[in-house]
């Protein structure tokens, strides 16, 4: 304008405007220098550089003190002329270092979600150095410790990042976002096992592709123990519907009793009676026993029932008694245990039975009615027994502990003509 009108820029005015020029002029030497030495891909520069005393930069300049905040000043108030933006820009120059720290922050969150799952970033964790898998200018980012800053407020997330780091799912609430993943690794169990009871020491498999990789190494069972211990009174109401939503087990012992009666129910329904193996273990893929009872030792679980009979609940007992309950096996087998031992005496002329004895089903010399019998565990069960046995099992009783008092007699009278025939051969 000065110069359309014929009049002349003031000597301090040009004076000024051409040491910025020559000023920025500077910097760019220095930035190129920079550049070149940095192992990174943007070239940084502090608020105020000095540059170094060495043979790489121009010797005008060593020592000197270089306004680089004054640079981007200009740059933000479009002082700056376009032709040195281009030189700047094709150093990769950071104009604004809180947009830059910004952006590696979240280039560097969405590398650690892509390795771990979450943005649960532990406080001390820091980008490893050398690791390929991260960008070059984020190693030895103190990434824990800008993540706890920025969810404690003393580091505010830049304003062209808030929607990415919102779209990465980054949250204020690290506990709230722990019960998100956790709630979601429950509803993901249940659609698996069918079922919400999660064992004690169940963690999430690190490695099965059934499960999401931000739920893998979550030690669910405890955590699922935590929210029993705490309660269903104490827990806040809108987690407390969650859970309640998805059928979340709040008592464990009346789940386990829901679970052994679905066990025992369809064992009778395939067997026609409750007269369960002690080794017997619900199969892992039978059909007709519900998803959850299976690989319970269901044959353990009767057999300790049994014992402790005089303790169950009143109501447990009568549940028993619904489903045909067997109490006693013995005195429930009594006529077939007979039939069986008389069977025995008849094909073997004895009654020496080993436990493990079981009348073979489909032979033809035994009784229909004994095949399958476990006929040597209930003859233990009768010498273990034989206080309590009815009068009307004596003489049975009788004819078992005569054989085993034959079979001793013969032991002894066998062993003394062991012990002359060596005596006499001495």
């Amino acid at each position: 304008m000065m110069r359309r009108c014929g009049l002349r820029m003031p000597p301090m005015l040009s004076s000024c405007c051409h040491r910025f020029l020559s000023s920025n002029e500077d910097i760019l030497s220095v930035a190129r220098v920079v550049h070149a030495k940095s192992p990174t891909s943007f070239t940084v520069l502090p608020s105020t550089y000095v540059v170094p005393d060495h043979d790489d930069y121009p010797i005008h300049l060593r020592g000197k003190s270089l306004a680089i905040s004054e640079l981007r000043r200009q740059y933000k108030n479009h002082k700056v002329p376009s032709s040195l933006v281009e030189k700047f820009d094709a150093l990769s120059f950071v104009w604004d270092v809180n947009f830059h720290k910004s952006a590696l922050r979240l280039q560097a969150l969405t590398v650690y979600k892509e390795l771990h799952g979450d943005l649960n970033v532990p406080r001390h964790f820091k980008v490893p150095a050398g690791d390929s898998r991260w960008l070059v200018d984020t190693w030895g980012l103190s990434l824990g410790a800008a993540v706890h800053n920025m969810r404690t407020g003393h580091l505010l997330l830049h304003p062209g990042h808030e929607a990415s780091f919102l779209a990465l799912g980054f949250t204020w609430d690290v506990k709230n976002s722990q019960w998100d993943d956790h709630l979601e690794a429950l509803d993901q169990y249940i659609r698996l096992h069918e079922h919400s009871h999660v064992p004690l020491r169940f963690v999430v498999p690190v490695d099965d592709p059934e499960w999401p990789v931000h739920m893998r190494g979550i030690p669910l069972g405890r955590v699922a123990a935590s929210w029993r211990q705490l309660g269903e009174n104490a827990m806040p109401a809108d987690r407390r519907a969650a859970l309640n939503a998805l059928d979340f087990v709040w008592n464990a012992w009346d789940h386990q009793w829901t679970r052994n009666m679905d066990a025992l129910t369809a064992y009778v329904k395939q067997h026609g009676d409750l007269l369960v193996p002690k080794r017997f273990v619900v199969p892992d893929d039978d059909p007709s026993y519900p998803e959850h009872t299976r690989g319970l030792a269901l044959g353990s679980l009767v057999h300790s029932t049994r014992n402790r009979m005089d303790d169950l609940p009143r109501a447990h007992h009568d549940a028993l008694d619904h489903i045909g309950m067997v109490w006693d096996p013995l005195d429930y087998h009594w006529d077939h245990v007979v039939l069986a031992l008389r069977t025995h005496e008849r094909l073997h002329g004895h009654l020496r039975i080993a436990t493990k004895f079981k009348v073979p089903c489909g032979d033809p010399h035994w009784p229909k009615a004994t095949w399958g019998l476990h006929l040597g565990s209930l003859v233990t069960q009768i010498r273990h027994r034989a206080v309590a046995m009815a009068i009307d099992q004596v003489d049975l009783l009788a004819m078992i502990v005569r054989q085993d008092e034959q079979d001793e007699l013969e032991n002894d009278t066998n062993s003394s003509l062991r012990a002359e025939t060596t005596t006499s051969s001495s």
